[in-house]
């Protein structure tokens, strides 16, 4: 790899925030000065680094403290109204699981 890690990092956080690559590109050239060739190279970076971090992600165990918190809200999905569901660590605020439901109730 050519570039700088952290610079190739920043690139990954991003794109996973919803920057567009000429958007990344944009900013890689005004804050670390790099003169990319094309908003492609971006993309080629998170190719191949999508697959690593993916396999890594999958070796992590969290952990977790034995209580589980549920909170619920309502939010508007393609015109009407579903309830979103997460559960989360008590302690460690990892998220367990989320889910959408038509109903508040079973």
């Amino acid at each position: 790899m050519w570039f700088d890690p952290q610079v190739v990092t920043m690139t990954l956080d991003l794109y996973y925030k919803g920057v567009s690559l000429r958007g990344i590109q944009d900013h890689l050239n005004q804050i670390f000065n790099v003169q990319l060739n094309s908003h492609a190279t971006i993309l080629n970076w998170i190719k191949k680094y999508e697959g690593l971090i993916s396999e890594y992600i999958k070796t992590l165990k969290p952990e977790l403290s034995g209580q589980w918190n549920a909170d619920e809200m309502k939010v508007k999905f393609n015109g009407s109204w579903k309830w979103l569901w997460n559960v989360m660590d008590k302690e460690t605020r990892y998220l367990l699981a989320s889910n959408i439901t038509e109903k508040r109730e079973l």
